[in-house]
């Protein structure tokens, strides 16, 4: 980067440009050097220190850095995306400034200026464990540490990572989060860790990419972290003083002692084994209360520096934060000025009866700052009663409470412990509004207690985070949580026994009861459409299912599945429950099945029966209204019903869902139209259309419209969304306006950006079959065992063992599995782009969920569950039959495409065409279509959409594409398939007929190529070259793709066909019997007829003709494709054989008919020449046989009056490797019809 100098120091050139600006910072410093007269830019304030000659640091015009940065910004943010999915990193960063609100200057000084926290902070050494009772400030204390470490520390390189453990975080607070932090602090855009780079190239070879187990993440950690060296430099170039640069990095943890039970080994583990590094540069402090646990694993005074936070330290930051509160407080700061002996009571009894608890103290000073009247008298008297801890204070502040808010603090912390999800300030206060009765209320707005009025109520009990800034729902500004930890922990105390306190417990099975009451009470009552007015309606419809069944721990799924379960028993099993009274009083409280579970939560229903029930039922049926879509950066959002959509604007149209768990009810949705690039949230329907005879109204924007009953099942299952699941989804045959050709078409080239834009994509199946269950649920155990054994824990093959042998030993184990792949989607055509481009999938069977990933897993291990399989159970047929299955390799298929593509390793349209030959369309061009979004873009160029050309136009096209594209000919490898068919056929016989390669086509002649190379990804590997090395077709082709010339030369004719059998299949078996009963000479007869007497007579060699033979049948290559030369066999003899004791070996090999499948489809013959060849099964006398440059293998054309009829591939032996290419060769001109 340019200087220019200026009479003081130079100026950067560009500077005020927003690349320099961004990678510097702003006003980076220059510094010069003594003894030179280069200068350095100090950017530290960017977090960056670039240190050298600035001439030579960058260089280049300032797009090409600009280019080179960008490039960096992008690879570290998709490691960073891929450590940290859940952006764990800005949620700590988020918590560490709620807590720095509670901080007050001049506290935590005892710690931040001791000599003990110097020499951490400077030196590094021994790690630092703080510990102190609840309550005595360590959260506020570690963010002090922080902030400490932030300034003192700038000017040296730093990396610093911070985690607060929080009772109050619904995230997974394990080690594997720590790690993951950890590791992202490690990653700069600068400098990514080579290991973590190692790791992520590695882990993205696979697709979805691999997560690394937690062990890895440890070992990677802990391998960067003993590589940190001191790197001792000179800062400027040529100057004599050396300034030693150490890069230090900082790991603080507070609240270790809320990381629950489970994980808390795990992590502690871990801390103790990176104290025992001792490593200089690593400065490590946790902060926790003293625990048993902790002290056992991080006790070692040899390891650890541990200090317990004395009261007498805390209680002169206790006495600074009293005194700096009453100075806030104007009544309380008038009062301590009037009496000295007020002041000192409140010294006194604050300071040194909070005996170092922080949250105490605060708790006494936020009643005495409550009081109505402050005067002496009155502060005197709360002095002088101060609970003693904690549980006191929290007892207190609720006995404070008159019996009407006590009531409605207990309903209001029953809400905050037991619901589904955190709440919101307004959904609390309609919460407590609730009266749960025969006739079921909601407090008058006169009586009920507002949003300010429960804040006031619950004060010192809840915190509250504001989102007014990022969302426009009126109800949902205010999320409302409990304050601490100790809160959590008095609501459960068994020992809150005594005064209003008593009734404060939390019971979760109680609690939960109230809840699920208190919903449907809520529900009933409501009976309304105004959505807006009622803001607990979208929790209580969305969540009440949990309260009814919070023992079965109702896991996440795609639909609402166990809501569906128990609305319908309130029509078929609930009803029996109602007594003489026709109420649900008399139900059993120790209830046993899910019915009865339903009707205690229903006692307090009017006395009117099946009449209330009826009315609950109707209003829980559906949630009244219209779906508000939530559109995040959309711009244009307006109701349509097949309104033009302008094509050159990325516009699509999405529908919402009218939430509704009644299947009685008519499907309901609302259009959208957006823009794609306004990145709207949304998913995407992938699915089969099913039996076009049979259909299913529904309703959209209020009209009739027609789907078929399989799309109306799964539209039915996917209104069942739970709460937080995206409402806008894209399906084609309602998003699309079907009668449009023009708007199909644009809307087809835009379906790859819709598919891969899609939050998920849900592959609906239809209505669900009787085993899915037990199938899903054996593949979900299958990959979890598969994961675990994979990352070494101990006993997970065993357990893998286990599973495999009850799935064995289970009479519809693997067959329950192989139906959920024998379903008309995995064999649909369009569905292969749907899937490979998804960003996350899930398959929906019903109301079943199975993430793709599952399957992806399964399919990874494939190699090593065949192994297990036959170590647990033996060959299991059962599980062969399942891997051979149509639909599991259409699956298989899918998935390594999947890998390719989102491995940005796009594969090319031969390759696509071929790998999914088999998949079913309605419309033959779909052939084609479907796969494009998958290809290589510069196909695009060439073969696009178009709807309004026939499928002729289109294969042709296609056709002669890849003979130009890939400059060979091995497409005409292909067509045979197709011809062997009896159909007919409008296409030129040079053709490819792409709707007709399937095994549907062609189950009765399946003629495996002889040469696929580009269709199979091995274009440069082929083992003929008949055509001649590194030749290219030359060919000519009319402006109207009717007439194709291309060029080639005559090499033989078939003069005479004799056939042995029909080319089919049984030949395979039949042959092997006719090798093993006679001699050569009997078989070549057999097969011959009278031509093999003309054979023995131009080759008096017996084992010429031996070995001549035996290429031929087996077409010079194995049946996958190998040379003849890597022996296949068992006995590793020569192929072909060269003696008459290995020609009878070969023939006595055990099923040598697996190897004769190229005979299948196909004739041997005897050439003109004399040589055998395998020619079509149309071929017929008077063929001629062509090599053409560009084609692996010889091609047998059929003479007509002036051009020439193609007719399919064929192995000549002796002509197969460019013999007739070599020296001068008469070319001639064929054109093909």
């Amino acid at each position: 980067m340019p200087l220019q100098t200026s009479r003081s120091l130079p100026v950067i050139k560009g500077s005020e440009q927003p690349l320099i600006n961004d990678f510097l910072g702003p006003n980076p410093t220059l510094m010069s050097s003594a003894a030179t007269n280069h200068y350095a830019i100090d950017a530290r304030g960017n977090s960056r220190v670039i240190a050298g000659p600035v001439s030579t640091t960058f260089t280049g015009p300032i797009a090409s850095v600009h280019a080179h940065y960008a490039t960096s910004v992008d690879a570290h943010k998709d490691i960073i995306d891929w450590l940290d999915p859940k952006q764990l990193k800005a949620k700590h960063s988020r918590f560490h400034e709620i807590v720095r609100k509670s901080f007050m200057e001049g506290t935590g000084l005892w710690f931040l200026d001791s000599e003990a926290f110097k020499a951490w902070k400077d030196e590094g050494g021994s790690p630092i464990w703080i510990h102190g009772l609840v309550g005595c400030g360590k959260t506020v204390l570690c963010s002090s540490i922080i902030e400490d470490i932030r300034k003192s520390c700038a000017p040296m390189p730093t990396q610093l990572c911070y985690f607060y453990c929080s009772f109050l975080d619904s995230d997974r607070q394990d080690l594997d989060a720590i790690l993951r932090l950890l590791l992202v602090t490690l990653c700069t855009v600068d400098a990514t860790p080579s290991k973590v780079q190692s790791l992520y190239d590695e882990c993205k070879q696979s697709y979805p990419v691999e997560v690394p187990s937690t062990e890895r993440l440890k070992q990677i950690v802990l391998a960067i972290l003993r590589d940190v060296i001191e790197d001792a430099s000179p800062l400027i170039p040529g100057d004599k003083a050396e300034i030693t640069v150490r890069k230090h990095i900082y790991f603080v943890i507070d609240a270790l002692d809320e990381i629950p039970l489970s994980y808390s080994e795990d992590v502690l583990n871990f801390l103790q084994e990176l104290a025992s590094e001792s490593l200089p540069w690593l400065h490590l402090l946790v902060t926790s209360r003293f625990d048993s646990l902790i002290e056992t694993i991080l006790g070692d005074p040899s390891l650890w520096n541990i200090i317990p936070i004395a009261k007498e330290a805390v209680n002169d930051d206790i006495e600074r934060y009293v005194s700096k509160i009453v100075h806030d407080d104007k009544r309380l700061s008038k009062l301590c000025s009037e009496s000295i002996t007020v002041k000192d009571l409140m010294e006194e009894r604050l300071v040194k009866r909070g005996n170092g608890m922080f949250k105490w103290t605060a708790l006494q000073l936020s009643m005495l700052k409550r009081l109505r009247v402050v005067n002496f008298l009155t502060v005197e008297h709360e002095l002088l009663r101060l609970p003693d801890d904690l549980n006191a204070t929290y007892a207190r502040i609720l006995s404070q409470l008159d019996d009407v808010l006590a009531d409605y603090a207990v309903i209001a912390l029953q809400w905050l412990t037991t619901s589904a999800r955190y709440l919101f300030v307004e959904e609390l206060a309609e919460a407590c509004a609730i009266k749960v009765g025969r006739t079921p209320l909601l407090d008058d707005p006169q009586r009920r207690l507002d949003e300010e009025d429960i804040l006031e109520m619950l004060h010192d009990l809840v915190i509250v985070e504001d989102f007014s800034a990022s969302t426009t729902a009126p109800h949902k500004r205010r999320k409302i949580l409990l304050a601490h930890f100790s809160v959590q922990e008095f609501l459960a105390d068994r020992d809150i026994l005594i005064g209003t306190s008593k009734k404060l417990r939390i019971i979760p099975k109680q609690s939960h009861l109230l809840l699920a009451k208190s919903c449907f009470s809520y529900l009933y009552y409501i009976q309304a459409e105004d959505k807006s007015g009622y803001p607990l309606k979208e929790y209580a419809w969305y969540n009440w299912e949990h309260h009814i069944c919070p023992q079965s721990a109702i896991k996440k799924e795609r639909v609402r599945r166990k809501a569906a379960q128990l609305y319908k028993l309130l029509t078929t099993r609930v009803p029996a429950l109602l007594d003489s009274s026709h109420t649900f009083g008399s139900i059993s409280k120790d209830p046993i099945s899910p019915e009865r579970e339903l009707a205690l939560a229903l006692d307090w229903m009017p006395r009117d029966g099946l009449k209330s029930l009826e009315v609950l039922r109707k209003t829980l049926g559906v949630i009244g209204g219209r779906p508000e879509a939530t559109m995040r950066n959309c711009r244009n959002i307006m109701p349509h019903y097949y309104p033009p959509l302008p094509t050159s604007s990325g516009f699509i149209r999405l529908m919402t869902l009218v939430p509704c768990l009644d299947d009685a009810r008519e499907t309901e949705g609302y259009l959208y139209s957006v823009r794609l690039e306004d990145k709207p949230v949304y998913d995407a329907l992938s699915y089969t259309w099913g039996d076009s005879s049979k259909h299913e109204n529904i309703l959209v924007d209020g009209r009739q419209q027609k789907v078929s009953r399989n799309l109306g099942a799964i539209l039915q299952g996917l209104r069942l969304r739970p709460e937080d699941e995206s409402q806008l989804l894209w399906v084609d045959a309602i998003c699309i306006n079907q009668l449009d050709d023009l708007e199909k078409t644009h809307q087809v080239l835009q379906m790859p950006q819709i598919y891969r834009q899609a939050k998920e994509v849900v592959i609906g199946f239809g209505k669900e079959k009787m085993e899915d269950e037990k199938a899903i649920n054996y593949l979900i155990k299958l990959a979890e065992s598969l994961r675990e054994r994979e990352i070494g824990i101990p006993g997970a093959s065993s357990s893998v063992q286990t599973l495999l042998n009850q799935i064995e030993t289970d009479s519809d184990g693997w067959s329950s599995i192989l139906d959920l792949f024998d379903r008309a989607w995995w064999q649909r055509a369009w569905v292969t782009q749907e899937i490979v481009v998804a960003a996350d999938a899930t398959l929906l069977y019903g109301m079943l969920s199975l993430k793709f990933t599952v399957l992806e897993h399964i399919m990874r291990c494939m190699k090593i569950l065949e192994i297990l399989i036959k170590q647990a159970t033996g060959a299991s047929t059962s599980f062969q039959r399942l891997v051979t299955h149509r639909g599991w390799l259409a699956a298989f298929d899918m998935w390594l495409t999947r890998q390719e593509y989102l491995l940005n390793h796009p594969m090319g349209l031969p390759q696509l065409l071929w790998r999914f030959k088999d998949k079913i369309c309605a419309d033959p061009r779909d052939k084609v279509y479907s796969i494009l979004g998958l290809v290589n873009p510069l196909h695009h160029r060439v073969i696009s959409p178009d709807y309004s050309k026939s499928t002729d136009v289109i294969f042709t096209e296609v056709t002669v594409h890849i003979i130009s594209t890939y400059k060979c000919l091995d497409i005409f490898s292909v067509p045979q398939f197709s011809r062997f068919c009896p159909v007919t056929r409008s296409l030129p016989s040079w053709v490819t007929d792409f709707s007709r390669l399937g095994l549907s086509y062609v189950q009765s002649a399946r003629a495996t190529p002889l040469s696929l190379g580009i269709f199979v990804g091995r274009a440069s590997m082929s083992l003929f070259s008949a055509g001649g090395l590194d030749s290219s077709p030359i060919f000519t082709l009319s402006a109207s793709y009717d007439i194709f010339t291309i060029v080639g030369v005559t090499t033989d004719l078939i003069n005479r066909c004799y056939s042995y059998g029909e080319g089919t299949v049984s030949d395979c078996t039949s042959l092997e019997r006719l090798i093993r009963k006679h001699p050569l000479k009997r078989v070549l007869e057999t097969m011959l007829g009278m031509n093999a007497g003309l054979l023995w007579q131009a080759t008096s060699n017996e084992l010429t003709t031996m070995k001549a033979f035996w290429r031929t049948i087996l077409a010079g290559q194995w049946n996958e494709g190998g040379s003849l030369f890597q022996s296949r066999l068992p006995n590793h003899f020569r192929i072909p054989p060269s003696t008459q004791a290995e020609h009878e070996a070969m023939c006595n090999v055990e099923g040598l008919w697996k190897y004769f499948g190229y005979i299948r489809g196909r004739r041997l013959i005897l050439t003109q020449n004399l040589r055998l060849a395998l020619v079509p099964r149309i071929a017929t006398e008077g063929d001629i046989i062509v090599v053409m440059p560009g084609g692996a293998v010889p091609y047998v054309l059929r003479p007509l009056e002036k051009d020439w009829l193609f007719i399919g591939e064929c192995y000549v032996d002796g002509i197969m490797h460019g013999e007739e290419m070599q020296g001068y060769v008469q070319m001639q001109n064929f054109t093909l019809v």
